[in-house]
This record gives structure tokens, C-alpha cells and sequence, in this order.
């Protein structure tokens, strides 16, 4: 039943807000500079303006942080065309570390056959 009483918790604007930044971006090139527990940091050009930021992950199912920390380099950002502040490298339905994970970290690289 729908209670208009309701306040929404901070996970539920998380994930809002991740579902609207996968409808209405555009996407950059940037890099994963570091990760702890929760948070993956980045950092990212757009229009000659560097911006760094960090995302938390622990609500989206099977983040590992901790896998990410040797996955950094280069990821694909999504941003904001209005508010190229709000970012977003992982999200329920999307990966801007996949292409990472798929080339392998570059110490583990194989060369191409």
C-alpha cells in the first residue's frame, strides 16, 4: 500500500539516482585511482574541467571493492550532461570497469596471439 508518509532512504536515492544517471549521460574515458571497503575513486575530464570523485558501491550486488583495487587504471565514466559532477563508474545494470576486467590487470596482461 502506498504510504505518501514515507521517507526514502538513502539507498533507495542512491539507486534513483543511479537508474536516471544510466537513462540521461554521456560517457568519458577516466581512471580508477584507488578503492577501500565501500568506495571506488576516480577521476575524469570533461570540457577541460578535471573532476575527481568517489562512488560508493557496497549497495550494489557482488561489488567487491577490494577486487577493484587491482583493476586500477583506465574505466569508463558515465556523467551528467547538466551536472558533470554526478558520476558513476558501477551500477546495478552497468560497468565502466568491464573493459578492465576483461583486458586483465596490464601486470597480468598476455600478449595478443
Amino acid at each position: 500500500m502506498f504510504n505518501p508518509f514515507r521517507r526514502t532512504t538513502p539507498e533507495e536515492k542512491e539507486r534513483a539516482r543511479l537508474v536516471a544517471l544510466f537513462a540521461n549521460s554521456r560517457t568519458t574515458e577516466g581512471q580508477l585511482t584507488d578503492s577501500d571497503e565501500k568506495l571506488l575513486y576516480f577521476t575524469y575530464e570533461v570540457r577541460g574541467v578535471t573532476y575527481h570523485a568517489a562512488q560508493d558501491v557496497s549497495a550494489i550486488e557482488g561489488a567487491d571493492p577490494a577486487r577493484f583495487a587491482t583493476l586500477l587504471g583506465p574505466v569508463t565514466v558515465r556523467y551528467s550532461t547538466s551536472n558533470p559532477a554526478n558520476s558513476m563508474v558501477l551500477s546495478q545494470n552497468w560497468s565502466g570497469i568491464e573493459r578492465n576486467e576483461t583486458k586483465g590487470n596490464r601486470n597480468n596482461a598476455e600478449p595478443n596471439a
